[in-house]
């Protein structure tokens, strides 16, 4: 299940988070509280969260000192992967992965090895592992496998939580978030529409559970065809129609398929082997 916490001690700006901006705090929450695209994370005076608009460094919240998740030449290079291993903070187009590099732990933290890396996945089921597919900087993938659909459009995901109400002192707003989960040894697309109070409580509306089948047409009509199996939740609330996009809406290295490696390697053989006989 997705953990929505909203006073915790270290967060990250998790679960599709588009290339603009923190959205703004709904009406009557206060100034003490940080609210990023979709979802209100966690009052000022705590922890971390990854700083918008490029998600490739952690902020200090109370302090504002910034830790940098991609190298640049000079800098340190922090760990992607928070202290409590829920939360990750990588640009689009990559994952929060164990890498062979040592990084710097955030502060309070021990983790060296988990870095951003280049993906080559496009949707929740392009996972194979669960490690893959929930302790990675999995938002980018998640939106994409949401939003694709005809019912749901861009910036589905990223929908502003709505005006804040209170009952006997305590502050409630609604929400939208989508997600990659492990379920049955399959990485699965999450919409997950859910109330939020500043007490801690959260309370569940609607939740529609996705395989996500994809068939890659893009070497014959450039197209890729998405379909959406419910896994879990009610077909009156979840059901998606199918859709054709074009291959360029979403990444992809098509180079490194096996027929071009094996051309590349023979391009370098051929080379290795003219300058060989060129200098005898």
């Amino acid at each position: 299940m997705i953990k929505k916490r909203i006073l915790i001690c270290l967060a990250s700006l998790i679960l599709i988070i588009p290339l603009i901006s923190a959205a703004e705090c709904p009406p009557g929450l206060g100034d003490e509280w940080i609210c990023g695209s979709g979802e209100v994370l966690f009052r000022i005076d705590e922890g971390f969260f990854c700083k918008a608009p490029d998600f490739d460094m952690w902020e200090d919240s109370i302090g504002g000192k910034l830790f940098p998740t991609i190298a640049e030449v000079g800098q340190p290079v922090f760990s992607c992967l928070d202290p409590l291993g829920s939360n990750s903070c990588c640009p689009e187009g990559s994952v929060c992965e164990k890498g062979s590099t040592p990084v710097y732990p955030l502060p309070e933290g021990t983790d060296t090895e988990w870095t951003c890396m280049a993906s080559l996945a496009s949707f929740c089921s392009d996972f194979e592992t669960e490690e893959s597919c929930e302790n990675s900087s999995t938002q980018w993938i998640a939106k994409n496998s949401i939003e694709n659909a005809p019912e749901k459009g861009k910036g589905y995901c990223d929908s502003d939580p709505s005006e804040v109400s209170y009952i006997d002192g305590v502050g409630c707003w609604n929400e939208t978030s989508c997600s990659c989960e492990w379920e049955n040894n399959t990485c699965i697309a999450r919409d997950f529409k859910f109330q939020n109070c500043t007490d801690g409580t959260v309370t569940n509306w609607t939740d529609c559970d996705y395989d996500v089948i994809t068939i890659d047409n893009c070497q014959i009509d450039e197209s890729i065809h998405i379909s959406w199996e419910i896994v879990n939740g009610k077909a009156s609330e979840c059901t998606l129609s199918d859709v054709r996009i074009p291959c360029t809406n979403i990444m992809r290295l098509e180079f490194f398929n096996l027929f071009n490696l094996i051309s590349v390697l023979l391009i370098l053989l051929g080379i290795y082997v003219f300058i060989l006989i060129k200098n005898n």
